[in-house]
């Protein structure tokens, strides 16, 4: 097991998961 793939693999999750829920709270509110 490699410890950098999880954190990558973490990290793009993070990046794809992130925008689409802050983008969504926005669109919500507004």
């Amino acid at each position: 097991m490699k410890i950098s793939l999880w954190l990558s693999v973490a990290l793009i999750a993070a990046g794809i998961v992130f925008p689409t829920y802050r983008l969504a709270q926005v669109a919500r509110a507004s």
